[in-house]
This record gives C-alpha cells, structure tokens and sequence, in this order.
C-alpha cells in the first residue's frame, strides 16, 4: 500500500471547498448583525399605542373633511427649497372666513418619526407663510388644517 505523500498536498486553505464551508456560515452572521443594527437604529413607527383611541376619532376627521368640502376648500403648496419658505394659497366659497393661522403637517407614507409640523401665518385673505422644513426627497403627505376643517394634499419630492 501506498501512503499520501503528506509533504506535496496544499495546505488547508488552498482548497476552494474548505472556504465554501466557511461562507455560507459567515454570511449569515454578518447578515444577522447587520439585521439587527437596522433593527435598533431605525424607528418603525407603525404601532399606535393609543389604537382605539385614534379609531373613536375617525369620525371626527371626516366631519372635519366634510367641512372643507362644503366650504369649498383647495389648497395650492407653493415649496421655495432656496429660500427655506412654503406658501399656502386657500381656494374656497366667498363667504368662507379664513383663519389667522393653519398648522401643516408634512407626513412621510412609512415613517412616523420623520413626520414635521409648520405653523403658517396669514400674509393675506387666503395666503399662508411658514418656514420649510429639511424634507428629504420622498412621498410626502401634506395635512393643512384648521379647528373645524382639514384639508390632505400630496407632495412628490423625488
């Protein structure tokens, strides 16, 4: 019988098969710790505390919604990105009496805590100011409102 010739055989690490064994487990940890870093650093925001509480009050916003309707309420979002300003233009009936003051609330789709509010001020009969936040290049839902009526317009910043 003959014995391998233990001297002319390549150490372990030359052999493709030996890191194939290797990588299939590496990946998965890597893939797990990268997992988790996602998981603790980003904010799902998708579970209300309050769920109930939030779904006794839907009626209240289509009551809100339905008041715009009837007042004739559309708004144009004019966003000046150089400047750092948003205007607010109100189309509405004439007998409609604007606010002093509207609080626009610019919601990402996904993401609640990227979510951010702008009180706007009356420059004239139905034009509003307020300072621009720094939104990312996304989606955005624009919630313009009063006490007693509210209006949903969407923004696409991409």
């Amino acid at each position: 019988m003959h014995a391998p010739d233990t001297e002319s055989a390549p150490p372990w690490y030359r052999h493709l098969h030996v890191w194939l064994l290797i990588a299939f487990p590496a990946i998965s940890v890597f893939g797990g710790i990268a997992m988790l870093v996602l998981a603790i650093r980003t904010d799902d925001g998708l579970v209300a505390d309050d769920y109930y509480r939030q779904g006794m009050e839907i009626n209240q916003s289509l009551g809100r919604d339905r008041a715009a309707l009837a007042a004739g309420l559309g708004a144009k979002l004019d966003l000046d990105v150089g400047a750092g300003r948003i205007r607010v233009t109100l189309r509405a009936h004439p007998d409609f009496g604007p606010p002093a003051r509207l609080r626009l609330t610019f919601m990402h789709p996904t993401r609640s805590g990227m979510d951010h509010v702008v009180d706007l001020s009356a420059v004239d009969a139905l034009r509003y100011e307020g300072t621009l936040p720094d939104l990312e290049r996304a989606r955005w839902y624009a919630l313009i409102e009063a006490d007693d009526w509210r209006l949903i317009e969407t923004i696409d910043r991409r």
